[in-house]
């Protein structure tokens, strides 16, 4: 699965929301049973290389926050559908000669998606420096799903 949030063109601090709470659709086979994510691989066109922590929820959570602001999820709803966050860093990505970079993390955590085929997730800046991103596309997430 291939996931491009938009985000802004701007800086984030650390701690901001990074674009809204992302969707992404069918990541299971099922609305029943669980799934793993095997790999997640974060494609940074803009080559700056931002630590981020990448929260994942079972359903549509309430966010109390927005686009570039601190990322505040109501508690009630991370109780219902807080699953884990996968955590990247400046070391974990790879220099591209075309001028992008990528990371992938095995995060190895089981989930359901309540009821339903879709994972959430949200992406959070994580660099005491701050995020800064050229395009509003410059994240791609790609995810891998075994079940």
């Amino acid at each position: 699965m291939t996931s491009t949030p938009t985000i802004t063109a701007d800086a984030y601090a650390d701690g901001d929301q990074i674009g809204v709470l992302q969707t992404v659709t069918n990541a299971m086979t099922s609305s029943s049973g669980g799934a793993e994510l095997g790999t997640l691989t974060v494609v940074d066109k803009a080559k700056v290389k931002h630590d981020l922590h990448i929260m994942f929820f079972d359903r549509a959570v309430t966010v109390a926050s927005a686009d570039n602001a601190a990322v505040d999820v109501v508690d009630a709803q991370m109780a219902l559908g807080y699953i884990g966050t996968v955590a990247l860093a400046e070391a974990d990505y790879t220099a591209v000669l075309a001028g992008s970079t990528s990371a992938t993390k095995l995060p190895a955590f089981f989930f359901n998606t309540a009821g339903s085929k879709s994972l959430y997730y949200l992406l959070v800046c994580r660099d005491s420096g701050g995020c800064d991103y050229g395009a509003v596309g410059d994240l791609v997430l790609r995810l891998a799903f075994r079940e």
